[in-house]
């Protein structure tokens, strides 16, 4: 069952289904551009043009907050469902920022009696909670992958690098604090054969090979999936555009980081 009002804001009429708006289940993806508010037009319906030169769009390609956020999501869930880290999407981790800072300062503005502040004040806490939990993705990955994640790090360079230079910096520094505390706390007391830290031994590695559902957001022909088995030959299979399947991470992951499949 769908709830609706009628929001009225001279000279527009805006129906706005709630349902989008309250619902658990729904896309966390909020409709920035669905009010139409004199005060709010600018921030939330469109980018600004610093915002677009960041993102590297130019001005015959106008992107809206909404399609920023609906791309954003996708990296977010990505990085949430993918075993390993992917590159960091600081375009749009900034461009976002900024919004909300605007959003924040429009929404004060408002009556808090007014329900327009509510279901405004309702989207930002989602699109907060977007970005801290991307970020808090990731520095569970820079933990328990951090010399794995540091080896790979140190092969890339320019726009290559995974990693902001904040998380880069957190990784060497949680790197170097675990060392210090294991030579401290334990192998300072073991025999001296015993007492080296290894990291490439101790280190954890990804599971590639875990199975994770993906979507192909277009066709796919020839992708090679690994049997396992020395016996069997790995498998092809053609991907349809928007079909579901369920593959190792392995063999679709360079396919995960150029958007031609997505995680869900």
């Amino acid at each position: 069952m769908f709830t609706s009002i009628y929001i009225i804001t001279t000279p527009d009429i805006e129906l706005i289904n709630l349902s989008q708006l309250l619902h658990p289940q729904i896309s966390v993806c909020c409709h920035l551009n669905i009010f139409k508010m004199s005060s709010m037009d600018t921030p939330s319906n469109t980018l600004q043009d610093s915002d677009l030169h960041d993102l590297g769009l130019s001005d015959d390609e106008p992107e809206t907050a909404t399609s920023v956020l609906n791309k954003f999501q996708t990296a977010w869930i990505n990085e949430k469902l993918s075993p390993e880290i992917l590159s960091y999407q600081g375009d749009y981790v900034e461009c976002l920022m900024e919004q909300i800072k605007h959003m924040d300062n429009n929404v004060r503005k408002l009556d808090k009696r007014d329900l327009r502040s509510g279901l405004h004040a309702l989207e930002l806490s989602r699109i907060k909670y977007m970005l801290t939990d991307y970020l808090r993705v990731r520095l569970e990955k820079i933990e328990k992958y951090t010399y794995t994640i540091l080896e790979a790090e140190s092969s890339r360079s320019g726009d290559n690098l995974f990693l902001s230079e904040g998380e880069f910096q957190f990784a060497k520094d949680f790197f170097g604090n675990t060392q210090t505390a294991l030579q401290t706390i334990a192998l300072r007391h073991f025999p001296r054969p015993l007492a080296s830290f290894d990291p490439a031994k101790m280190s954890v590695q990804p599971p590639m090979n875990s199975y994770v559902f993906v979507k192909a957001k277009k066709e796919v022909s020839g992708l090679i999936v690994p049997t396992h088995d020395p016996e069997e030959q790995d498998e092809e299979l053609d991907l349809e555009e928007n079909s579901q399947h369920i593959l190792p991470y392995s063999s679709v992951a360079a396919l995960v980081k150029d958007g031609t499949i997505m995680l869900i």
